[in-house]
C-alpha cells in the first residue's frame, strides 16, 4: 500500500485474508462502499436457477451477519438439478452497527455479477463473496453455518470457551505489561543520573 498510494491521502488494499486502509478523515464507525471492486470468476453458468440460488443465498446471509457482534458469515445451498453447489461469504468491519453493515452489504450485493461461477465484491467497509468449490475461508464445507450463531445464546459450550479464552489473554496481557513497568521502573532508577534528550518536530 505504501508503494501504490504514498503520495495520496487515502488509500485501501485488499487480500483474501485481510484489508489494510487509511485516510485522511475519520473511518472508525462510518460507513463506506466507494472505491469497490468486482472480482468475477471467468467461467459462466448462465441458468436461471443458479443466478437465483446465488440472490437468495448472499441476500439470506445479509440480516445474520449485520446482527452478529463479529459482523461475518457464511452459508451454503443446493442448486436444484444440479450437483453444483454455492458458498457465501459476507463480512462486514466490526466497528459499524447492524444498519450501516446491512447497507454496504446490500448495496454490494446489487454489484455481484448472478452468472459466475464465483465473485466477489470488496468496499472499504464490507465484502461479499461465492464460490461454487468450498475455499479455505470456509472451513471444512461440511454444513452450513454463521458465525453469527455464536453469538445469539444458540451454543452457550461454544459460547463460555470464548469467554473462558478472552479472560485467559486478558489476565497474561495485564501480567506482561506489569513486568515490563516494574523492569523499566527499575532500570530507570538505576540511570537517574543519566541525561536524556529529546527531539522535537514541528508538523
Amino acid at each position: 500500500i505504501f508503494q501504490n498510494c504514498s503520495n495520496t491521502v487515502w488509500g485501501v488494499i485488499w487480500y483474501d485474508e485481510c484489508m489494510i486502509r487509511f485516510n485522511n478523515t475519520p473511518v472508525w464507525k462510518t460507513m463506506s462502499v466507494s472505491p469497490y471492486t468486482v472480482a468475477p470468476n471467468p467461467q459462466k453458468n448462465d441458468t436461471r436457477a443458479f443466478a437465483e440460488v446465488v440472490n437468495a443465498t448472499m441476500v439470506g446471509l445479509v440480516n445474520a451477519v449485520g446482527n452478529s457482534s463479529i459482523k461475518f458469515g457464511t452459508k451454503e445451498a443446493n442448486v436444484p438439478g444440479s450437483v453444483q453447489k454455492i458458498y457465501g461469504l459476507e463480512q462486514c468491519t466490526p466497528d459499524l452497527n447492524e444498519e450501516q453493515c446491512q447497507t454496504c452489504l446490500t448495496t454490494a450485493i446489487t454489484q455481484l455479477p448472478r452468472n459466475c461461477l464465483g465473485a466477489r465484491v470488496v468496499t472499504p467497509s464490507c465484502y461479499v463473496r461465492f464460490e461454487t468449490t468450498p475455499h479455505p475461508w470456509y472451513g471444512n464445507g461440511n454444513a452450513t453455518f454463521l458465525l453469527a450463531d455464536l453469538t445469539n445464546g444458540t451454543n452457550p459450550g461454544k459460547k463460555k470457551h470464548i469467554v473462558v479464552a478472552v479472560t485467559i489473554s486478558i489476565v497474561l496481557v495485564v501480567s506482561l505489561l506489569c513486568s515490563m513497568c516494574f523492569y523499566f521502573r527499575c532500570r530507570k532508577t538505576q540511570q537517574s543520573a543519566s541525561p536524556v534528550t529529546v527531539e522535537l518536530h514541528d508538523e
